[in-house]
């Protein structure tokens, strides 16, 4: 059986969690992180889509 493992969606998740877990906002985190808030969103929320951090 072969595994494939999605990192983007593991990345992904993990931002969100951390996020979450600091109680910050998108939109907050996207301001200390100087990203806009569509790229936070889309970090956290598109598994196949090439995204360079």
């Amino acid at each position: 059986m072969i595994v494939t493992v999605d990192i983007n969606s593991i990345i992904g998740e993990n931002i969100r969690t951390k996020r979450k877990i600091l109680g910050l906002s998108q939109e907050r985190l996207a301001e200390y992180s100087h990203l806009s808030t569509n790229f936070i969103s889309r970090l956290e929320y598109t598994s196949n889509q090439n995204i360079s951090i």
